[in-house]
């Protein structure tokens, strides 16, 4: 879990339990500001840091690295998401505030043919499926778009009240959180 109160992330195990992961405070200059986080291997997991523009990766035995960025400003890393059938890293780079210039979504880690880049109006969120169809929560539209199978194009697949989060279960499902009407939204495949 991202905790940006904190500057930390935090373990939740199985019991209950809570564990402080990585050691970000060992980072010079940095100003350490988590925004979310993706499990993957073979790293512990995947951060977006919005402090320090990058997307950082924290290994098993809880040392930190970055794999990109930073990201110049206004802009930030608001979103992260593994995909689960490909080691390709998906995140989500919105403005820190209301500007004409436009977020956008980018695959990292590895070559992605059918995704390389799409520009939104303010995306803070980011699911992949197991088929590997990219989802994205965009903020300043508050529609959530779904990639076509080779990522050359994006479908509206909902308009809700206030979009932040969206998530893509193993079986297709698609849940949005939208805090504007309170309700986490499931959508069927």
């Amino acid at each position: 879990m991202a905790d940006p109160g904190s500057t930390t992330i935090v373990k939740i195990g199985a019991s209950g339990e809570t564990t402080t992961v990585g050691n970000f405070s060992l980072r010079s200059g940095s100003k350490f500001d988590p925004q979310a986080v993706a499990i993957a291997t073979p790293y512990l997991l995947w951060v977006a840091d919005k402090g320090t523009g990058e997307i950082a990766y924290v290994k098993p035995d809880n040392s930190v690295g970055s794999v990109f960025g930073p990201v110049p400003f206004p802009h930030f890393p608001r979103a992260i998401a593994n995909a689960q059938t490909s080691p390709a890293l998906y995140a989500a780079v919105a403005t820190r505030f209301p500007l004409s210039s436009k977020g956008h979504v980018r695959c990292l880690r590895v070559d992605c043919n059918l995704f390389i880049e799409h520009a939104f109006a303010n995306p803070y969120g980011v699911a992949v499926d197991n088929r590997g169809d990219v989802y994205v929560a965009d903020a300043g539209t508050k529609k959530v778009f779904e990639s076509s199978p080779d990522g050359s194009s994006w479908t509206e697949i909902g308009t809700f009240a206030d979009r932040y989060g969206v998530a893509a279960a193993a079986n297709g499902d698609v849940y949005v959180a939208d805090p504007g009407s309170k309700h986490v939204w499931k959508l069927a495949p």
